[in-house]
């Protein structure tokens, strides 16, 4: 038995409000038109975990297979579902671009400069165009090598569960690494959105719980079996998007707290300057 309790409407909710929670930070980024603050590679980590969710349910919804990301057979909730993983991908690009585009006076930008687009590219290149090569290249057996088209396939889905996955994973616990390290470097926030860490944190820790019922997976047909081993198949087949979320929402939450101490330990020093020649005289 497959179990799917979030209906449609739901969903709907859901996405408007995951694509809301991206506004504060485009907004602060296309007013203040630079991007001192926002860490290049903690967007980057992200975005490569957005590209992963879109591109993948797209290969699924494809090639007709049903089971992972996407249900069997398929239905609006999947189309749902597909829409939302396409408007965040363009939200976190969005996000990638500005901060690619607009100035900033960040320590060693320069080098991220040239390092994280070429990242991103090299990932596309390596692991997302393989997913559709098989669509765009002709059989050896002709239109309708099952045989042919089958195992390529497989092997997509092998290397994107065991592999991709996880470094997504990875990546999304990373992010919070590189945008702490470019906070405590910086006096101001500069183009982070505070507003933004704050929504997103809230609105990604729901999304994380809503997920899990968002996906099908047959839990009642590993009865009996290994819990850890059942785990690992629901994390390979569909339990990393809501853990990547559960991830996500982690750190924007962290983020959000670190700016408040940050900012409170930096009026602190200021204050202490300000005394100083008093307590000297």
């Amino acid at each position: 038995m497959i179990h799917r309790t979030v209906p449609n409407w739901a969903r709907i909710v859901l996405l408007v409000l995951n694509w809301g929670s991206f506004i504060p930070q485009v907004r602060r980024l296309r007013r203040k038109r630079e991007s001192s603050g926002v860490s290049l590679t903690y967007v980057l980590f992200n975005l490569i975990n957005a590209t992963e969710q879109f591109a993948f349910a797209t290969f699924l919804t494809i090639n007709d297979l049903g089971g992972l990301l996407v249900g069997d057979p398929h239905s609006r909730g999947d189309q749902i579902n597909l829409v939302q993983f396409a408007g965040v991908f363009f939200l976190w690009s969005l996000i990638f671009v500005s901060s690619v585009r607009f100035p900033s006076n960040d320590n060693l930008r320069g080098l991220k400069l040239a390092i994280c687009p070429t990242i991103f590219i090299l990932y596309l290149l390596f692991a997302i165009v393989p997913l559709f090569l098989q669509r765009a290249t002709p059989s050896p057996g002709g239109p309708g090598d099952a045989p042919y088209e089958g195992w390529i396939v497989s092997w997509a889905v092998l290397i994107h569960q065991s592999y991709l996955f996880p470094l997504t994973s990875v990546l999304c616990l990373a992010s919070l690494i590189t945008q702490m390290h470019l906070i405590h470097s910086r006096r101001r926030r500069g183009s982070l959105s505070f507003k933004g860490l704050g929504i997103q944190g809230t609105i990604f820790s729901i999304e994380a719980v809503g997920w899990v019922g968002r996906l099908a997976f047959p839990w009642d047909d590993f009865k009996g079996q290994p819990r850890l081993g059942v785990l690992i198949l629901w994390y390979q087949r569909v339990g990393w998007i809501p853990i990547n979320y559960a991830f996500m929402a982690l750190v924007q939450k962290a983020l959000f707290w670190m700016l408040i101490l940050h900012r409170l330990h930096g009026n602190g020093r200021s204050q202490s300057r300000e005394r100083r020649p008093l307590l000297g005289w």
